[in-house]
């Protein structure tokens, strides 16, 4: 607008100061004179907002009347409206502040907090300069702070919700007889308890509370207003109808009630650590188990971890070597090894390594005392599923014994080979200079072969043995004859007639002429198959017979038909408290007395006389507790006895029938009051939707009669107005329409925000053609285009659903560029649980729906704060708009359990992503 001067400006001054004090709304003219900007004139309705007088303000620069409020350090409010002051006087066009906040001045200099929405628009004289500048605001301090605490009940709300449903025991116990204030869900379930204890003393509704030290913990606490943190404490509490014993990781924090200086009560986090306590102490009892088993057997019983490190040695092994547990550890074992054998044993363990086969191998242990016996140590590798080696676990038994009288044996047998040329043996005589070789009849006997396929050279022995043999045995024979010595042996498999393959162990001894050139070899081969497949049996029945033992979990004793004692596991010995060695021979009646006349007497003779097993329970006259025993008949006329301690079950079992019916109690008392609060929050929700409805009438209502009276003032005026003024009135008959638009809006920003029943069946397809409907005239005056993929079938709210699309949509049609047709995109993809990439935890599947378009974009700093209530990213004169829409569609996305974001780039379209529950 412009401002004419003359000689009567004077008096034109007065006539628009008159004029501009008869405007609506809150308005300001403002000299130009900056940096003063004095006040000229003010409308009423301005006065009124601020509580100020004419002659208080008038003459006065604007920052004179209006100071800013130094003492907050986050006051911006000058330096924007100086911001704005100068962008007018430099490019003479109106400006539009985003919500300021402006605090005002009381008369005692003190500061109230406001915010405002504040525009300025140039007044220009005749010669274009800008003579005035008009400030029109609108006091919104109401919105803002009810905006504020909406956002803070609904934070509040959310971290209330995560605490009392947070996976710990939670908890608040104020006053000297700390009654319970605040108690989640997870520690209802834990006491066993509902809600009705609330308000109460804790001690008093929780007595197993009691004689556990929290008492004196919570008074320590509130004496020394420190917090007490402990870790893996034992807590004995009353969840599922019976005593439970809880492992914690616990804070007591001290609670201060308001106005107190001294701690009232504590506040307790407890996280349970039970099962992670529990497993620990399973490993520890199964070591210690491990232990006292290998520690019985006669065996030298080791384990090593998957690369060979060992880590565990028996009591026999630790005795007969007389090393300690850490002298043996890793490779320690091995200064107990003959040297002669480490390398073989060193070798035989790099190859069952190697192949993930079974370690087996024979070498000399040096004892305590010095002295070397021979040991058969075998080791067996413990796999997964895929076949990966986690430990070895072997043992070394002593077979010295044996094996002196198997060199024994050999030795007798050579001499009597050698001297009687008699035996079942396949005896052979091989001239190293010729390389024939002579086999006696024995080697027919054993292979089954006649003279005529016995080749006269080596060959016939060579090409027998077992082809993965061939190359250890050949090479050992001539390692020995090319170094020198005299004596070899070796066992390795020989192929009979037949094509099976005999164990064979074979010896060796190689005579040398006088200048120590070998020229001849005598041997004698044993077929020694027999012998190996009894010594596997054996082996295989000994380990079957120890696993049984071990695996044992009940208590068992046995005995004669005399009823002497002939076998007492460690488990029976244990509960009775006796030397289980020296049960053994001893008569059961005897030795137990007080079981004499018992139930478990009779038992006794009733199946040693009728020959069937029987199976009862009791309580024991020798424990005092219930136990359940099985008895069977033996085979040889005597008993075969197990039983184990019932104590706990019997125990739980008198204390279900109680809890059950004190928690069928507790479950109807808690479905009444459940039943009450649902009532409550129906009542709850309808007051909410009349009273914005009210709000809503009540504001539209003013709106319509000054968009009637301003339609009649220009009409009565329309001879009398100049296009300034009319300008004035269109402007008014539109800030009225928008605030219609903005109350609208607003009026369904609260209906969305009371949340959604979901109970249709939604065809998105139907729900987008209804909206393309709706916005046929925008799509037809901009050209528009939309391509809607498949979309799916949803639960939802059938309103809401169609205003989450017409905003996106329409938005997406709205911020066009200039003079490019709009292309918009909708599409759909089934998204599954454990996808990444999304805003949201993806615990379920979801829809992911896409509104892509090509229009002005956004910055990607700003893809957050369009979602908020009156966020505006352009001016209302480039697009118009309230800034409600996209708060809604966040409502409505929330209200159906899934998410929504934005993904923008400035000219370069937008990207609107929606995570609906499948």
């Amino acid at each position: 607008m412009t401002y004419e001067t003359s000689s009567a400006s004077a008096v034109a001054e007065t006539y628009y100061v008159q004029l501009f004090e008869a405007m609506p709304g809150n308005n300001m003219l403002l000299k130009s004179d900056a940096p003063k900007f004095t006040i000229v004139s003010v409308t009423p309705s301005f006065l009124e907002q601020t509580d100020t007088t004419k002659e208080g303000i008038i003459g006065k620069g604007i920052f004179e009347a209006f100071p800013s409020n130094e003492s907050d350090p986050a006051h911006t409010g000058l330096q924007d409206v100086v911001k704005s002051f100068t962008y007018v006087l430099q490019h003479k066009k109106a400006h539009d502040l985003p919500v300021q906040r402006y605090d005002l001045q009381n008369d005692d200099g003190s500061f109230i907090e406001k915010y405002w929405k504040v525009s300025h628009q140039p007044f220009l004289s005749s010669d274009g300069a800008v003579a005035y500048i008009i400030q029109t605001s609108a006091d919104i301090t109401e919105q803002v702070k009810l905006q504020k605490r909406d956002e803070q009940l609904n934070a509040i709300e959310k971290a209330f919700g995560l605490f009392m449903h947070a996976p710990m025991v939670v908890g608040l116990a104020n006053g000297d007889d700390y009654v319970l204030e605040l108690a989640n869900e997870e520690a209802f379930r834990l006491w066993g308890k509902g809600k009705e204890i609330l308000g109460k003393p804790i001690f008093q509704s929780l007595p197993e509370l009691k004689g556990q030290g929290i008492f004196e913990l919570f008074e320590q606490v509130r004496a020394t207003g420190e917090p007490y943190i402990a870790h893996e404490v034992p807590v004995v509490s009353m969840g599922y109808g019976q005593e439970q014993l809880h492992y914690f990781n616990l804070v007591y924090q001290p609670y201060y009630s308001m106005g107190s200086s001294q701690p009232t009560g504590v506040f307790t986090i407890s996280h349970d650590v039970t099962e992670q306590v529990r497993a620990r102490q399973k490993v520890q009892a199964a070591v210690e188990e491990l232990q006292f088993v290998t520690d019985t057997l006669p065996q030298l019983v080791w384990a090593t971890e998957a690369d060979g490190y060992s880590y565990f040695f028996n009591k026999v092994w630790l005795e007969y070597t007389g090393l300690a547990q850490e002298d043996v550890l890793g490779n320690g074992w091995m200064q107990s090894l003959h040297p002669d054998d480490l390398e073989r044993t060193g070798d035989a363990w790099t190859q069952a390594y190697k192949n993930g086969a079974v370690y087996e191998i024979e070498y000399r242990l040096k004892r305590y005392d010095g002295v070397y016996r021979w040991f058969l140590a075998r080791g067996t590798p413990m796999k997964d599923e895929k076949g990966q080696i986690h430990k070895w676990y072997g043992s070394t038994t002593d077979i010295d014994e044996q094996k002196r009288n198997a060199e024994a044996l050999r030795f007798s047998t050579e001499r009597f080979d050698l001297v009687a040329k008699a035996t079942q043996d396949a005896i052979w005589d091989w001239n190293l200079l010729t390389n024939e070789i002579w086999w006696n009849d024995g080697f027919k006997e054993l292979f089954g072969y006649s003279a005529e396929e016995i080749e006269p050279t080596v060959d016939s022995w060579y090409n027998r043995v077992h082809p993965d043999d061939t190359e250890w045995v050949i090479g050992g024979i001539h390692e020995v004859i090319d170094k020198g010595g005299s004596k070899w042996s070796g066992e390795y498999r020989f192929r009979r007639k037949d094509g099976s393959y005999a164990t064979v162990f074979d010896r060796g001894y190689a005579l040398h002429d006088q200048e120590g050139r070998p020229y001849r070899m005598l041997g004698s081969m044993q077929d020694i198959s027999e012998q190996k497949q009894a010594e596997q049996a054996l082996r295989r029945a000994h380990e079957h017979t120890t696993d049984i033992l071990e695996s044992t979990a009940d208590a068992f004793y046995a005995l004669d038909a005399q009823f002497h004692f002939t076998y007492v596991n460690k488990k029976a010995a244990q509960l009775w408290g006796r030397d289980r060695e020296s049960l053994l021979g001893k008569h059961y009646w005897t030795e137990f007395p007080k079981a004499v006349g018992s139930e478990s007497y009779d038992m006794h003779y009733q199946v040693l006389q009728e020959g069937k097993p029987v199976h009862y329970e009791t309580i024991s006259p020798l424990l005092n507790f219930w136990i359940h025993t099985s008895i069977y008949p033996s085979k040889d006329g005597g008993l075969s006895v197990f039983f184990h301690d019932i104590s706990e079950r019997k125990q739980w079992q008198q204390q279900l029938q109680q809890k059950v019916e004190e928690r069928t109690q507790a479950l109807a008392e808690a479905n009444e009051a459940l039943q009450k609060i649902n009532d409550e929050l129906k009542r709850s929700n309808q007051n909410l939707e009349q009273f914005a409805y009210a709000a809503s009438h009540d504001l539209k209502e003013p709106m319509r009669k000054i968009q009637i009276f301003s339609d009649r003032l220009k009409e009565r005026l329309a001879n009398k107005l100049e296009a300034d003024d009319q300008h004035y009135f269109s402007r008014i008959i539109q800030a009225t329409q928008r605030m219609n638009i903005l109350i609208d809006d607003l009026l369904l920003y609260s209906h969305v925000s009371s949340g959604a029943v979901l109970e249709e069946q939604i065809n998105l397809n139907d729900k987008v053609k209804l909206v393309l409907e709706d916005l046929e005239v925008e799509i037809a005056e901009k050209k528009a285009s939309v391509t809607v993929d498949p979309l799916p079938t949803i639960r939802g709210h059938r309103r809401q659903l169609q205003q989450l699309f017409q905003n996106l949509i329409g938005n997406a049609i709205k911020y066009a560029k200039p003079g490019i047709p709009p292309q918009v995109h909708i599409s759909s993809r089934p998204v599954q649980p454990g996808e990444t990439g999304f805003p949201i935890p993806i615990d379920k599947a979801y829809h992911l729906i896409e509104v892509s378009d090509n229009g002005i974009g956004f910055s990607q700093e700003d893809a957050i704060r369009i979602f908020h209530v009156f966020t505006r990213l352009h001016g209302m004169a480039e697009y118009k708009g309230t800034g409600v829409g996209l708060s809604i569609a966040q409502k409505v996305v929330e209200n159906h359990g899934g998410a929504i974001w934005a993904e923008g780039i400035p000219d370069a379209g937008a990207r609107f992503k929606v995570l609906l529950p499948a």
